[in-house]
């Protein structure tokens, strides 16, 4: 009979410290589980963001170039000229169509600035030594994109520039006109989607020149911010392979936080538009719902705890009675 009672003492201690350590084990199996479903939900998030940011880039951007032609047609048609106010005020007015556009402009051959919406009469000011005139000039591109940089004044801002060439007559370069981004119109979009604190939006050309990116930085802007931005995952493993779409996860190196990556390149522009959504903001957000969880399990096992503290020594003393 003593036995039997000192089995079942027994098998009650290993029930008790097996409950405790399978309560310990659930709860950090359920933790591990609700982190997976946040990282599988920033997937979804990033997916849905890039589809948004392709579709607003995509319809801006060709409501911009409506806008360049228009100008071509209007101001160029016949060649570049001699401009009038009457020309400025007409120009001016294009120019306060769309809320992105900054300003319009139009360059001779050379580079020169013939008329501008912001001033008259232009001033002497080149665009001879910029990246996307000698795109035009040179290379004998008709469109040309970006890429951003910084004005040349302390009060300009960071912009980029749409662009397309005065073709005369008889096919030869005659010009351009420009289109200039006001980058500021892109990052308050960007930035109202609410995205997390350490969410980071990005527009870039396919060669991985940079258009803009929120947040913004100064130092995105340096020279050789080309070839490091080639050397993304993005770029060696995704885009320089023929694939258009899709999502990763990785790490940046300017903060090193992990992050879910989704990207999309457009399809009738050579731009691709990336999301960056950080673990640490996804996990923030469902903090509470973690911390509740968490709160009911620890409560648990500090119940069955103190269940087999305290019928340890019952037991215990039960042990010595029947000696």
């Amino acid at each position: 009979m003593r036995s039997a009672k000192r089995n079942a003492r027994v098998v009650l201690r290993r029930v008790l410290v097996a409950l405790v350590g399978t309560t310990a084990l659930y709860g950090l199996i359920s933790l591990h589980a609700q982190y997976q479903d946040v990282i599988r939900d920033s997937y979804t998030q990033a997916e849905t963001v890039s589809v948004l940011l392709e579709e607003h880039a995509q319809s801006t951007i060709d409501s911009i170039d409506q806008l360049i032609q228009r100008t071509r047609d209007r101001f160029a048609s016949d060649g570049l000229r001699s401009y009038s106010e009457a020309d400025w005020y007409d120009l001016r007015s294009l120019a306060t169509t769309l809320a992105a556009v900054q300003a319009l402009a139009v360059f001779d051959r050379e580079g020169r600035l013939m008329l501008t919406s912001r001033i008259y009469p232009a001033p002497d000011y080149s665009i001879a030594d910029r990246d996307y005139y000698r795109d035009h000039r040179v290379r004998g591109l008709a469109f040309v994109l970006g890429p951003a940089v910084e004005g040349r004044t302390p009060m300009s801002k960071a912009f980029f520039t749409i662009s397309r060439s005065v073709i005369g007559r008889d096919g030869s370069f005659q010009g351009l006109v420009v289109a200039v981004i006001d980058v500021s119109y892109f990052r308050q979009i960007y930035q109202r989607l609410n995205l997390g604190k350490h969410a980071a939006l990005a527009l870039l050309r396919s060669d991985g020149a940079l258009l803009l990116r929120e947040p913004f930085s100064p130092i995105l802007l340096r020279d050789g911010m080309i070839d490091r931005i080639r050397s993304w995952t993005l770029f060696t493993d995704y885009i320089d392979r023929g694939i258009t779409s899709g999502s990763y996860e990785g790490r940046t190196t300017s903060d090193g936080l992990a992050r879910t990556f989704a990207f999309r390149k457009l399809d009738r522009l050579p731009l691709v538009v990336l999301t960056m959504l950080a673990h640490e903001d996804a996990v923030a957000e469902m903090l509470p719902g973690i911390l509740r969880s968490a709160g009911l399990g620890a409560t648990v096992l500090v119940f069955l705890l103190v269940l087999t503290a305290w019928s340890f020594p019952i037991i215990d003393s039960d042990d010595r009675a029947q000696q």
